[in-house]
């Protein structure tokens, strides 16, 4: 028998395990008046769930200032992502990040990128408003991610401030 490993927490599903629920969510699609269970359950949710939902790994990135060498350290940490093959799914908050004379960041990657690349969005908040973030890979370093947030209007914002900021970001990209 098969089986698929998810080489964060080496847990694994057996190929019949996969097989039984993805049957399932076929055959819901293919009976739209099937969908939920007799206890009100939504089937096709819960297939979902048991074929992936257990799959979310936690990994402790961590964040340098601008200068990609300084680290940061969050009052705040959440971090999770789901590696299906080489497609990377992740979300990142991160709070308390004070001091660091601007808002650009580099956060340590949960898996080597394959490339540079764009890989997602968020936002961040200096305290008093919010704004947009970008993210990206650089080609000269392919286990960290950049972060700049951006104000809209006048690039990217100079002083992060000294309290009640905040990062909070989902990602995808394809790893190495």
């Amino acid at each position: 028998m098969r089986t698929i490993t998810n080489p964060a927490n080496n847990s694994t599903l057996s190929s019949s395990v996969v097989r039984n629920e993805l049957q399932t969510l076929e055959n819901e699609v293919a009976d739209p008046t099937n969908g939920h269970d007799h206890d009100g359950t939504d089937s096709k949710q819960v297939a979902v769930e048991n074929l992936i939902g257990s799959a979310w790994s936690s990994w402790t990135p961590t964040i340098y200032k601008h200068d990609n060498v300084t680290p940061v350290t969050p009052t705040n940490l959440s971090a999770y992502y789901l590696k299906i093959g080489k497609l990377v799914i992740g979300k990142f908050f991160a709070d308390g990040l004070a001091n660091t004379a601007n808002a650009y960041f580099w956060v340590t990657l949960p898996v080597t990128a394959k490339r540079a690349m764009n890989i997602g969005t968020g936002t961040g908040y200096n305290g008093s408003n919010y704004y947009s973030s970008y993210l990206g890979i650089s080609s000269g370093n392919l286990t960290r991610m950049f972060i700049g947030i951006y104000d809209g209007t006048n690039g990217a914002i100079g002083n992060w401030g000294t309290s009640g900021n905040s990062i909070d970001i989902f990602f995808i990209y394809e790893a190495a």
